[in-house]
């Protein structure tokens, strides 16, 4: 689990990105409207997942769909998909 408060993680951000704040605004605005809804520490940490999901760390994929169900989650994925959006409609 990530734990980073956001003031920290705010800090590296800069650093790295040197000077692209659009993430760290986004990342801070989460913060302060999730902070309506649960204690600001909370709000914290999923405004850190989600920046840092944002930023990549969860962009991999594997081919453990497949291997346990025998079929491509890819070859799936898109006729699912148009079926639950012509369900829900």
């Amino acid at each position: 689990m990530v734990s980073c408060p956001v003031e920290v993680r705010v800090r590296e951000w800069q650093r790295q990105r040197s000077g692209s704040t659009r993430a760290v605004l986004f990342m801070r605005w989460v913060r302060d409207r999730l902070t309506v809804l649960m204690p600001t520490e909370f709000a914290a940490m999923l405004a850190c997942m989600d920046g840092t999901i944002a930023e990549g760390t969860e962009g991999h994929t594997t081919d453990a769909v497949q291997r346990f169900t025998g079929r491509s989650l890819t070859a799936q994925l898109p006729p699912f998909a148009e079926r639950e959006m012509t369900r829900s409609s």
